[in-house]
């Protein structure tokens, strides 16, 4: 710990830290902290002015890469180069050489990532299955199709989105491009989004509404407001399976929810779970 007054004994290359922070006694008889040092700053004043948008986005970074690793597990995870979490073994290993503990390395290639705009592959892991169940078509199968979609119809009848996950890694759901839509005059200006917990497995590739396992009653919600054309979103599941499936309330004006999925696999596509 260091001292505030006297010789403080500090090797040279790492007195900068104390000099960032240090100052003599205040009236208190405590020793004065300077609120702009970067790892107090984000901290106790992100909401205060004086405080730039880039240090805001900084920060909304560090945090993005701090609930990534919490979402590494200990055993288990993802070997590269697929999408997906990687235990913390594997960042031990990958961390040799480098000089630095693994939480460090991790952080430092996380963050370079997220700042250069570039895909984070361990912070986000792709869908075993995204598809659409109608109600109007019970036979009918939508496995690889672009567009899914929760509606329902001017017949009384609905339809669901139905979800696989790899994993209880991650609990948020990023589509790249998902739209809310098909909003009239006099319509609210958002679309409630219902999540539903699924028991029994179902195989994707033959997913219909008349063999679709059933679904439990809504566990959470979320409100997606209203948007004419696709944008990113990023949905809180609350759901604690693996298989869960996503309605809309019945609606007057026949709105709907559209998700974009490009592929069936979708290692390569537009919609994964994320921390």
């Amino acid at each position: 710990m260091a001292k505030t007054e006297g010789e403080q004994n500090i090797p040279s290359e790492l007195m900068y830290p104390y000099e960032a922070v240090l100052r003599p006694q205040g009236p208190l008889g405590r020793a004065w902290v300077y609120l702009r040092y970067p790892f107090g700053l984000p901290y106790h004043r992100k909401d205060k002015p004086g405080v730039s948008a880039k240090q805001r986005a900084q920060r909304a970074i560090f945090e993005k890469s701090v609930r990534c690793y919490n979402c590494q597990p200990y055993t288990g995870g993802i070997t590269p180069p697929g999408n997906g979490p990687r235990n913390r073994s594997w960042w031990f290993t990958d961390a040799i050489g480098s000089g630095l503990w693994y939480f460090d390395y991790f952080m430092q290639q996380t963050m370079n990532r997220f700042i250069a705009g570039s895909a984070v592959y361990w912070c986000r892991e792709a869908l075993l299955c995204m598809q659409t169940v109608d109600e109007s078509s019970p036979d009918s199968n939508f496995w690889g199709f672009y567009e899914q979609q929760a509606r329902w119809g001017s017949n009384g009848k609905q339809s669901l989105i139905y979800f696989k996950r790899q994993g209880m890694h991650f609990t948020h759901l990023e589509v790249l491009e998902a739209v809310a839509t098909w909003w009239r005059p006099g319509s609210a200006p958002s679309l409630v989004l219902r999540f539903h917990e699924i028991e029994d497995d179902f195989n994707c590739v033959t997913l219909t509404w008349n063999n679709r396992p059933a679904v439990g009653p809504a566990v959470g919600s979320y409100v997606m407001t209203y948007n004419n054309w696709w944008k990113l979103v990023r949905i809180p599941i609350p759901v604690k399976t693996e298989r869960f499936a996503i309605s809309i309330d019945p609606d007057p004006y026949f709105r709907a929810l559209y998700l974009r999925g490009r592929d069936p696999v979708m290692e390569n596509g537009w919609a994964y779970m994320v921390p």
